[in-house]
């Protein structure tokens, strides 16, 4: 029982580490990994699909966003993102908020990692 509380610590400290965005650079095109931080608290139910505000993400035109498939928080997985009134991808975009699937009951605390985008920016040749 001891182990299973240092392990669900341990989890949760790293839930709640802020982690900054990570920009990477191949010959072909450039980019930045950018973590969703949750925006507010909210307790989830296994098996429930809800909608958490996160912290704005401003998307540049012509930017390619990606989700990470990698899961970043104990609690479920981030399924989509969106903001208040979808744009084309030709146009500035922001992230405002995510679709998230709970996979086990617990309380996702404002501050939290909930994913990452992954944005590539598509350039034409120059």
């Amino acid at each position: 029982m001891v182990f299973v509380s240092v392990a669900k610590r341990k989890v949760t400290e790293r839930v709640r580490r802020r982690r900054e965005p990570y920009d990477f650079k191949t010959d072909m095109f450039e980019g930045r990994f950018e973590p969703l931080i949750a925006a507010e608290d909210v307790t989830v139910e296994e098996g429930e699909d809800v909608i958490i505000k996160v912290e704005p993400i401003e998307i540049p035109p012509h930017t390619m966003v990606l989700l990470s498939p990698y899961a970043r928080n104990p609690y479920g997985h981030v399924l989509a993102v969106a903001e208040e009134f979808p744009k084309m991808m030709e146009l500035g975009r922001k992230v405002e908020q995510v679709y998230f699937a709970a996979v086990r009951h617990g309380r996702i605390r404002k501050g939290d990692v909930l994913g990452v985008l992954i944005l590539i920016e598509l350039k034409g040749e120059e």
